[in-house]
């Protein structure tokens, strides 16, 4: 019985074949840039907790308001894969009652989620350029104030 019910779990399809029918690979881009922007995070926290209290004060205010920005898109993107774990969830239920064919995501919603991903993608890239920029500024001044 256990070898039956392996075959036909073995028939169906993975949540990501039928998210990527539907949506295409918009998935895929939300966790990939989700698990960027958790390391430009990651890099934010630990200059902030490493220089942060040894820089003057416009360096540590500029390091703050990059912390804040950070969590400013962590909060948007966070919202986004929220809503691909429902669409993901609502796939697997589909899945598992072997209910495929009735599983749909309205266009709007797909063209919503796609417009809302590539907008984040931009703002995600455009906060790693600044954080670049910055972490150069801060090594400047760490060596110039004998921090580093």
């Amino acid at each position: 019985m256990a070898e039956k019910r392996q075959e036909s779990d073995d028939n169906k399809p993975s949540v990501y074949e039928v998210l990527s029918q539907h949506i295409g690979d918009v998935h895929y881009c939300v966790f990939k840039l989700k698990d960027y922007f958790d390391s430009l995070n990651d890099v934010v926290h630990y200059y902030l907790d490493k220089f942060g209290p040894y820089l003057p004060v416009r360096e540590r205010t500029d390091l703050a308001i990059l912390a804040l920005e950070a969590d400013k898109l962590h909060i948007e993107l966070s919202r986004i894969v929220y809503n691909m774990q429902v669409l993901r969830a609502r796939a697997q239920v589909h899945i598992d009652r072997g209910t495929v064919e009735d599983f749909s995501v309205p266009d709007e919603v797909v063209e919503e989620l796609s417009n809302a991903v590539k907008e984040i993608e931009q703002k995600v890239y455009r906060f790693a350029d600044h954080l670049n920029a910055f972490i150069h500024q801060i090594i400047e001044t760490a060596h110039r104030e004998g921090i580093a």
